[in-house]
């Protein structure tokens, strides 16, 4: 079914009108529309027309009895012209006559009042832009308003918006406001030429857009209007990016062109000629690729196009060069991992549901030859069913099919010091050594002095073209199982990525430096893992960077120790301008004194001074963690980074906003737990249930009070999750928590990913991940969380405040360390057990 598009004026005759400028670069200045004069006698008796079906508000201009319509289209419109490859889009009518308007709307707006709500009262509603008002294409909307007092003609202003998704839970002054950022010419927004986007529509025979028929002889067509073909590139987060580019046009050599701020990254590549033909168009900048705009799922380093004039050409760039410099979104990485891989997909896992789900699927496939899975883990269990209703997914049985149809496993844990009778991860360990001669297991200590393997990660492998690695913040454990919805007692929220592309190689990289450095494989070389296979390219177009945290003085290949992880997010950092966006686990990266002293030797690693800095560029920055700890001295050294921070941060201390996740439907009873699973409490910092008979000394061990999703915080849910959204278009998700024994003293296993696909202009990995857990945390969809960073914030308070799932982190209250507590000797045990500096 095809929708129409009419122009926005009447069909007049050739006489009763005039261009009075184009849309974009002109003589004296960029103009975000296209203004046409119009005769007096037309104005006063030929109404502007609707171009589309959907709905509009008023933007009134008090100054002379003018206004604006702000033309959001209809559901069928919008699927019509992003099937056509034009995109989402917003139309703005600039100088109508608001009398005229109201005169024509009344009957509609007050034929069925809100209750108490007179006709006037809805009148005046609809004249501020706070009602919403049905409209088809080709209908009627009002006559131009005179150009002023002393001159009757009137002077159509029409553009057209790339309109990032709003969401549906938008109250009608938040669209009053969103359509006037929009529209501002001061934002600077990605426009669309109306020229080009009549004429791409006429041209498409055959498409679900079509010019309506009462329009298709339009004088518009023939008219002596300014067409010509446009190029426009704009950066990585969608604004004009004054660039330099080599541009050939029809085979001619290339030549140099550059884009200015000015002309909001606008270049006229083809001028007002007349041209009727095909045009055939390339571009390139070393080390720069190229992203059609606005919704693409490949990028390119030397884009072509073939167009015809009218056109307009809207690219958006990102600096990728395949070495590390300053201008980078990746930092330098030590080998054997890449500096970064390209052509990978990247699909973000929510809670152990999806990542379990996921991960029993591709263990599923491994059936034999050279395929095989490696599992890296702080804690493994392998004796619970990793799908609830299917008890075939404990892993002991999924890794007994493996090797049956003659796969290969291992499992790579760490070797946790003995608490009481149970060693965790020695049962896992024993059940994958008994499954037979291609299953392995190892427990590795080696570690710093009170150091922990952390890695979370997998590797499954099929076939070249058939191979995934998944990484993040989830252990294969119980106490991961969990939903979105958030229904299970004391489980974890928490977040993992399915990764298939020549990352996947990255991973197996990481996975044999362990393995292979292992006093066991040493003793036993037919335990040793020889190569790295060869994994294909995907369809997808995600720049990723693997990156790890070794200790120093624990394995041969990386004796002096590895810091990439940590480096990599620090320069993400430096990189922030919009936002940022952190769910962490601890949130203790500063254990110093207050006032914040910057760059003081043992206490920052830097990274308080990378988010002042930040705060001073960045709109806002979310922090959601769990609210209570196992550790009051967790909470207190939590309290003194955020205290450090907000102080330094002066008046951008109002950007940081710090929320915990709350249960709908908390527990009631306290739930025991076997033994292997209270032996966790050996890191004094998870969500674990304390037992129904738990005595005084077990209390007293966990600092007398539970963690979040614990007795008796079964309201509140335990974030466990590390990671990082910056701008839409970083991602950092892995196993490093924010604290110094995450940045430089446990091993960790991380991958950032920067997408060169673009939905609605935002890189679609970020822009995924975002809508995934603000939908999450504030029990919406994802498709109600706004694309636009300026709408966030707003959208986000207020569902945090009526969706009942998050709440305000109060840092405050713990202010110091408890009563009868010596700082000295906190800091001692702080500074050596719980959280060294491995540096």
């Amino acid at each position: 079914m095809s929708v129409d598009v009419h122009w926005f004026l009447p069909i007049l005759s050739g006489a009763s009108f005039r261009e009075s400028w184009p849309y974009g670069p002109a003589a004296s200045a960029f103009h975000p529309d296209l203004a046409i004069d119009v005769d007096p006698d037309v104005r006063s008796s030929k109404p502007v027309v609707a171009p589309l079906s959907g709905n509009f508000i008023v933007l009134a201009d008090a100054t002379f009895k003018t206004c604006g319509v702000f033309l959001m289209p209809s559901a069928e419109v919008t699927r019509a012209l992003v099937h056509d490859g034009i995109g989402e889009l917003a139309l703005f009518i600039r100088t109508l006559d608001l009398a005229d308007l109201v005169q024509r709307f009344r009957p509609r707006i007050t034929a069925k009042l809100p209750p108490k709500v007179t006709a006037e009262q809805q009148v005046k509603n609809f004249t501020e832009g706070k009602l919403a008002v049905d409209i088809a294409s080709g209908d009627d909307i009002a006559l131009l308003a005179p150009i002023s007092t002393a001159n009757a003609h009137g002077l159509a202003q029409f553009e057209i918006l790339f309109a990032p998704n709003r969401s549906s839970l938008v109250s009608p002054l938040r669209a009053l406001a969103y359509a006037k950022r929009l529209v501002d010419p001061q934002y600077q927004y990605r426009r669309l030429d109306p020229l080009a986007f009549y004429f791409k529509v006429r041209r498409g025979a055959g498409f679900q857009t079509q010019i309506a028929t009462a329009h298709a002889s339009h004088p518009f067509w023939t008219a002596p209007l300014t067409r010509r073909g446009l190029l426009e590139i704009r950066e990585e987060r969608d604004r004009p990016r004054p660039i330099t580019v080599q541009l050939q046009t029809n085979g001619a050599p290339p030549v140099a062109v550059t884009v200015s701020q000015d002309n909001w990254g606008h270049y006229e590549a083809i001028q007002n000629n007349g041209a009727t033909g095909p045009v055939d168009l390339s571009l390139q900048k070393p080390s720069w690729r190229f992203t059609p705009l606005p919704s693409s799922d490949k990028s390119f380093t030397a884009p072509a196009n073939r167009e015809q004039v009218p056109f307009h050409w809207a690219l958006q760039s990102i600096y990728m060069d395949t070495a590390a410099d300053t201008a980078s979104w990746f930092v330098p990485n030590t080998p054997p991992l890449s500096f970064f891989t390209e052509k990978n997909t990247v699909v973000p896992l929510v809670d152990g549901t999806a990542a379990f789900t996921e991960m029993v699927s591709w263990l599923r496939r491994i059936r034999g030859g050279e395929q095989f899975a490696w599992l890296a883990g702080w804690f493994c269990k392998t004796r619970f069913a990793m799908l609830p209703d299917d008890p075939t997914t404990e892993l002991r049985q999924l890794a007994q099919s493996i090797v049956q149809n003659n796969g290969e496993f291992r499992l790579l844990a760490w070797h946790q010091k003995p608490l009481g009778k149970v060693r965790v991860n020695d049962r896992a360990v024993d059940d994958i050594n008994a499954l037979g001669p291609r299953a392995f297991a190892i427990l590795d200590s080696q570690t710093r002095l009170v150091g922990s393997h952390h890695q979370k990660f997998m590797v499954t492998y099929v076939r070249p073209d058939e191979a995934a690695a998944f990484c993040g913040g989830i252990d294969v454990n119980a106490n991961r199982l969990d939903s979105p919805e958030h229904n299970r007692p004391s489980a974890y929220h928490d977040v993992h990525a399915r990764l298939t592309g020549p990352s996947v190689q990255d991973f197996m990289r990481l996975y044999i430096e362990r393995w292979n450095d292992h006093e066991d494989v040493i003793a036993s070389p037919g335990k040793k893992i020889n190569s790295v296979l060869g994994v294909n390219p995907t369809a997808g177009d995600c720049f990723v960077q693997v990156t790890r945290t070794m200790p120093r003085g624990t394995h041969r290949s990386v004796m002096n120790g590895v810091e990439d992880s940590y480096n990599a997010v620090r320069n993400a950092i430096r990189r922030a301008e919009r936002y940022i966006y952190l769910e962490e686990q601890y949130l203790v990266p500063y254990w110093g004194h207050v006032p914040f002293e910057s760059r003081k030797p043992g206490e920052d690693p830097g990274i308080v001074q990378e988010l002042l800095d930040a705060l001073a560029r960045i709109r806002f920055l979310i922090i959601v963690i769990p609210n209570h700890m196992l550790s009051l001295q967790m909470l207190y050294r939590r309290h003194e980074f955020l205290e450090a921070l907000t102080q330094a941060a002066g008046p951008n201390a109002a950007k940081v906003r710090v929320y915990y996740p709350k249960r709908k439907k908390p527990s009631k009873v306290k739930t025991d737990m076997d033994e292997e699973e209270l032996v966790e409490k050996d890191m004094n910092s998870q969500g674990l249930v304390v037992p129904a008979n738990a005595d005084q000394e077990y209390l007293d061990a966990l600092g007398g009070v539970g963690a979040s999703g614990s007795w008796p915080w079964t309201d509140e849910i335990y974030v466990h999750t590390k990671l990082w959204l910056i701008d839409d278009v970083y991602v950092k998700c892995g196993s490093m928590n924010f604290n110094r024994r995450g940045f430089t003293y446990d091993s960790e296993a991380d991958f950032h990913a920067v997408d060169g696909a673009l939905t609605r202009g935002r890189r679609s990995a970020a822009l995924a991940f975002r809508k995934a857990l603000f939908a999450e945390h504030t029990r919406s969809s994802p498709n109600d969380v706004p694309d636009d960073v300026d709408d966030v914030l707003d959208w986000w308070i207020e569902r945090a405040a009526n969706s009942g799932r998050l709440g305000a982190y109060d840092w405050k209250r713990s202010a110091g360390p408890g009563p009868g507590l010596d700082r000295d000797t906190l800091d001692l045990d702080w500074r050596n057990i719980i959280d060294p500096d491995g540096r």
